[in-house]
């Protein structure tokens, strides 16, 4: 499924319709020793795409997406997971072991997740993925995937589009360092990023569970791999299947040798800015975009524990109104009650759930208990709203 896709992506860009370009982490090196990330953006944007997006945002979605699938299926409902990113790998183990096919997780690929967060913020859009990988042209031909991921081209071709241009990388104006992705989502473009990305996720959420993982490269070691699965070798595993020697660094549509794109890969995940938790990033992403599937049943769940904290939130204005004696003290510990609801939710749901609760509390409280001091002065209403939020930013960012 090799056919080239830059006629009809030179088509597109010649268009009235904006064409943005979604590139895959492993872009580094591949245009050039010197050049960076930055550079590619503007030289992208001389070929007349309207803008770029790191494909390495979706990475990070689909840590999240694969590390809830691997929680709540492994050891419940199979034996262990494999990894759904590479599309040659995902195939191939469905084809060799079709009895073991839903063991392969069923999130959304980076390229998909990315595309769609796009076309979510860009309806009219075209999206064209550039990355080092063939197979992402049989896997954006898909049905489910077509509206999403309109061209693929490789790096090798979008080199093409560079040299017929004459794009002079040093003597292009760059922008600022794109901070838009995690170490751990550029990380996927290295054998062994994938897993190790899933882990830390895994870990985040569930501290005291260990995670055991296992790698391969190259289809005739993903095999290998798959049929020590089916022997037991690997039960309570994470397989990490890679297509390509190296993983996506070392893809069939690569210009750079992958053990120096690795390296230069390191030290671009060393430059990101993003290395904190995946609440702060991963789901931030997710709450913004509502992209993907996975953002509905997160929501169902922080909206049902969000609905309990109001109403142990109402429980507490309505009923626990006496102070208690606290050392010969009268103390009031309806406030403290109050805002330990605040911080358990917005830990639990994120900073939007808190926020939500910050807002609503003071309202409610004003009409269960009508307040004298608050009918009189109506601006402390509001005043109380602001206290809680300041408040909820502190263990939410």
């Amino acid at each position: 499924m090799d056919k080239s896709q830059i006629y009809q992506t030179v088509l597109a860009l010649k268009s009235e319709t904006p064409v943005y370009a979604a590139i895959a982490p492993s872009f580094v090196r591949q245009f050039g020793a010197d050049v960076t990330p930055e550079m590619v953006r503007a030289a992208l944007k001389v070929l007349g795409f309207e803008d770029m997006v790191e494909v390495a945002i979706g990475a990070d979605l689909c840590s999240l997406q694969e590390a809830e699938d691997f929680l709540e299926n492994v050891p419940a409902n199979q034996k262990w997971m494999g990894t759904s990113c590479c599309p040659a790998w995902s195939v191939m183990a469905k084809k060799t072991l079709p009895e073991y096919a839903h063991y392969i997780s069923m999130s959304l690929t980076p390229m998909v997740l990315t595309a769609r967060m796009i076309k979510k913020q860009h309806p009219e859009c075209k999206v064209v993925f550039i990355g080092p990988c063939a197979a992402k042209k049989l896997e954006a031909s898909r049905h489910s995937v077509r509206s999403d991921v309109d061209f693929v081209l490789t790096f090798e071709e979008t080199m093409g589009l560079f040299d017929a241009k004459a794009v002079d990388f040093k003597s292009l104006e760059v922008e600022e360092p794109l901070q838009t992705s995690s170490a751990l989502g550029k990380g996927f473009a290295s054998s062994g990023g994938v897993a190790q990305a899933v882990v830390k996720v895994i870990n985040e959420m569930r501290p005291d569970m260990e995670v055991k993982t296992v790698k391969a490269e190259g289809l005739a070691e993903c095999k290998k791999m798959l049929m020590m699965a089916k022997a037991g070798k690997y039960d309570g595993y994470l397989l990490e299947g890679m297509a390509c020697p190296g993983g996506c660094v070392g893809g069939a549509g690569v210009l750079s040798d992958a053990r120096k794109t690795a390296m230069d890969l390191q030290k671009d995940m060393a430059r990101s800015e993003l290395k904190r938790s995946y609440r702060n990033t991963i789901q931030r992403f997710l709450r913004i975009n509502n992209i993907g599937g996975l953002e509905m049943k997160l929501k169902t769940k922080h909206i049902t524990v969000t609905a309990v904290m109001i109403a142990l939130s109402i429980v507490v204005i309505q009923f626990i109104k006496a102070p208690l004696m606290i050392a010969g003290q009268n103390v009031a510990i309806s406030g403290a009650l109050i805002n330990l609801i605040l911080i358990i939710d917005t830990l639990y749901c994120g900073l939007v759930s808190g926020i939500i609760l910050s807002v609503i509390i003071p309202v409610f409280s004003f009409i269960l208990t009508q307040s004298p001091l608050i009918s009189a002065v109506p601006v402390i209403l509001p005043c109380i709203m602001i206290g809680n939020i300041v408040f909820v930013l502190l263990p939410g960012l």
